[in-house]
Parts: structure tokens; sequence; C-alpha cells
């Protein structure tokens, strides 16, 4: 087992240990391509961790084993970057993480079908934002 996989089953065992109700673990940003040249041995691991709908809670015991398993993986592999897709403060990493991830960890098909679903559903609703604003600011201008 090389070290990377080594460290990519270390991290989905954290984070299925430490983090209930999960239903897939991504991989996503420079480490995607475990060849790519510009991988440096202190580049960061960016993880993208999927629940079914709805299940993505905010609360304070979510919040604290989030916090802890990541805090974990930070002393046993380096800087983990763990992120909610459909948390984030923009769509840009969502559609980052759609564009360009790899599958370390799924409950089940379903599981991570449902992840590109709903990703590609708000991918399409913002493209049709934004079209619909170009529309009317072009209406103004006029």
């Amino acid at each position: 087992m090389s070290d990377q996989a080594a460290i990519e089953a270390e991290i989905v065992r954290h984070c299925r240990a430490g983090i209930p109700g999960l239903t897939g673990v991504l991989l996503y940003g420079s480490r995607v391509d475990p060849t790519n040249p510009s991988i440096r041995e202190d580049s960061d691991w960016d993880v993208a961790l999927l629940f079914a709908e709805g299940g993505d809670r905010d609360d304070d015991a979510e919040g604290r084993a989030f916090a802890k398993t990541q805090f974990e993986l930070w002393g046993k592999v380096g800087q983990v970057n763990l992120v909610r897709p459909f948390r984030a403060e923009s769509d840009f990493l969502l559609f980052e993480i759609l564009r360009n991830h790899r599958v370390l960890w799924r409950r089940d098909d379903d599981a991570y079908l449902d992840f590109v679903v709903r990703a590609n559903r708000i991918a399409q609703e913002g493209h049709l934002r934004a079209e619909l604003e170009r529309r009317m600011t072009s209406r103004v201008e006029a």
C-alpha cells in the first residue's frame, strides 16, 4: 500500500468513526491525482464529507465531532481540511468538488448519486439565476 493510499484509508477510518451520519468521503483538490507533480510532502488534504439530504445537522454535538475528527487527523496525517459541500459559503467550492474529486468511501451507490444529483441541481439553479440576472441587466441598460 502506498503512503497516499495508507493516509487516505486513515482519513476514511477517522471520519467514519468520528462523524455520525456520513454517506461518503471524497478527496478533492491537488491530491486527487497522486501523480500530480505539484504535490509536496506538506500539501494539505482536501476532504468533502457527504451526508444524506437533511442529515447534515448543525448542532453542538455534530460540531464537536467534526472538530475533534479534524484535530485528530491533523495529528496523524498533517493538514486535513474537512468540508461539508452543501454548507459551503459559496457554490464555487461545491462546483469544484463536483468537477474534480475521487471517492474514498461511500455507503452505497445511492448515497453518492444523491450528492451528484443535488450538486448538479444547485449548479443548474445557479446558471439559471446568472442568465436571468444577465437578461435583466441588459433590459435595464437598453
